[in-house]
């Protein structure tokens, strides 16, 4: 129950994802990754922060395609700057 309180406490931001789809639908065309993990890119962009994922073919497109400077694979991250 830890867990869930923990969670619980976060302070969580909701984003629309209709103003992103446009660039997502872009990335998506252009990096070979699908428009879902294209919003999550441009949103990562848009607030100026990393993209933390445990999606492996997701951040080997990224760096196919010269888009990772956001992408942090989960099991590299040291977390001391995630805002």
């Amino acid at each position: 129950m830890d867990a869930l309180r923990d969670l619980l406490a976060v302070a969580f931001e909701v984003h629309p994802s209709q103003p992103l789809v446009a660039d997502a639908l872009a990335v998506s065309l252009l990096c070979g990754c699908s428009v879902y993990d294209g919003v999550y890119l441009v949103l990562a962009e848009r607030q100026d922060c990393r993209l933390i994922t445990a999606d492996r073919r997701f951040v080997n497109a990224m760096q196919a395609s010269g888009r990772s400077e956001r992408i942090v694979w989960i099991e590299q991250d040291d977390r001391s700057d995630v805002r």
